[in-house]
């Protein structure tokens, strides 16, 4: 066969494999390539954060201290600390005034007490007396009664009869009034007892509470101060409550991250997910997690930011108390995806068009137009589940003369 006979065989040969869907083209040198191999194939979300203690101890103002009170000593960030060391120390001066002004209140009620007590006990013995007059009234009317009809008229007998009943009926009022003032005066001296019993309930709180004011270390660690929710670290000087966090006792043997991830990016995030967390201080230190809670709203980390951040936690595998502190910041890789052995291209070597995805597929010394079925896909990459092989070559530009569409 002569050279124009091959060349019109080799036009031929084109003409029927684009006839038959298969489109070949020359291979081009300069086109770059990329061989098909089975590999690791991520999806990585990017996320930011601090460690900090799996479990860790409240310090807190004490519930028993009551109103407003001033921070007058506090420990330092970092600070370690044994087992009943002085944390904290509050001020004194608003519980010293409060101690004194219920003093105060406890002796003006002993004196209203006194007064009240000889008061009633004046009265008393006036309506004793009252009684005991009409009682002795009632004795001489029994003993002089005229009663002889022969020595009394009978209206003088019945005027006598009359009198002792009248002095009988206000004996009888009389001691009703003294057991109506004996209930009455019983219930004004209960008031204030019991006035008097409330004033020293406040006082035995306030002199415990004072006893309270120095804030010390349940158990051994490192003390962190407390931040507010304008990022401010407690500090001396600061006016707290009852139950206001001054900061906390770690236990620095389990640690974990706190991560925050960009909502326009967290598509995917969920519990179970694997995550490499890398200390911003050792960046050599790469420690496997998980991802073990995702908030389920996204919020601004700073105030009036419309930039909003999903905030995670992170099981750690280890810790190594010599690198690992609290507040450390992090910078960490969450897998969405993660599988090994698959068959990837980069995302240059893929085209469409209305009839679907393909890839040009080098076959001797020509490109080969193939279809393909994909997978996930990644920023830089994207899983080929079926129309590729291991070994195969793929164009990562369109071969000459071609257009990206086909």
């Amino acid at each position: 066969m002569g050279r124009a006979e091959r060349t019109a065989f080799m036009v031929a040969m084109l003409a029927l494999a684009g006839g038959a869907g298969c489109r070949l083209v020359e291979h081009d040198p300069a086109v770059p390539t990329f061989t098909v191999a089975p590999r690791l194939f991520e999806v990585e979300i990017k996320g930011f954060g601090e460690l900090e203690a799996a479990r860790t101890t409240p310090i807190e103002v004490p519930q028993r201290l009551p109103g407003p009170q001033r921070v007058v000593f506090l420990l330092d960030d970092g600070s370690p600390v044994e087992a009943d060391d002085l944390i904290a120390r509050l001020d004194d001066e608003y519980l010293a005034t409060r101690i004194e002004q219920t003093r105060e209140t406890l002796r003006v009620l002993d004196r209203q007490l006194e007064a009240k007590r000889e008061e009633l006990a004046k009265e008393r013995r006036s309506a004793e007396a009252s009684l005991a007059v009409l009682e002795q009234q009632l004795r001489d009317a029994e003993s002089w009664a005229p009663r002889d009809p022969e020595l009394f008229s009978r209206n003088e007998i019945l005027e006598a009869e009359l009198d002792r009943e009248l002095l009988a009926t206000r004996i009888e009022l009389a001691r009703a009034r003294l057991e109506r003032y004996t209930r009455r005066a019983e219930a004004e001296m209960e008031i204030l007892r019991g006035k008097r019993r409330t004033q020293q309930v406040r006082l035995a709180q306030f002199e415990q509470a004072l006893a309270s004011r120095d804030v010390r270390a349940p158990h051994a660690g490192v003390f962190f101060r407390a931040t507010n929710w304008r990022g401010e670290k407690m500090s001396v000087g600061s006016t707290v409550w009852s139950g206001t966090r001054l900061g906390e006792l770690p236990d620095l043997d389990e640690m974990q991250a706190r991560l925050h991830v960009l909502e326009s990016e967290a598509a995917g995030l969920a519990p179970g997910l694997e995550v490499h967390v890398i200390l911003d201080a050792h960046p050599d230190v790469r420690i496997a997690g998980t991802v073990s809670t995702v908030q389920p709203i996204a919020n601004p980390i700073e105030r009036d930011s419309p930039v909003k951040y999903f905030e995670l936690t992170i099981d750690l595998e280890r810790t190594d108390r010599a690198l690992m502190k609290p507040h450390s910041q992090v910078l960490a890789s969450i897998f969405v995806v993660r599988r090994e052995g698959v068959v990837t291209v980069p995302n240059q070597a893929l085209f469409h068009d209305a009839d679907g995805t393909w890839v040009w597929v080098r076959s001797g010394r020509r490109f080969e137009r193939r279809p393909v079925e994909l997978g996930e896909r990644s920023l830089s990459r994207t899983v080929v589940r079926s129309g590729l092989a291991p070994g195969d070559v793929v164009a990562l530009a369109p071969p000459a003369g071609q257009a990206e569409t086909g």
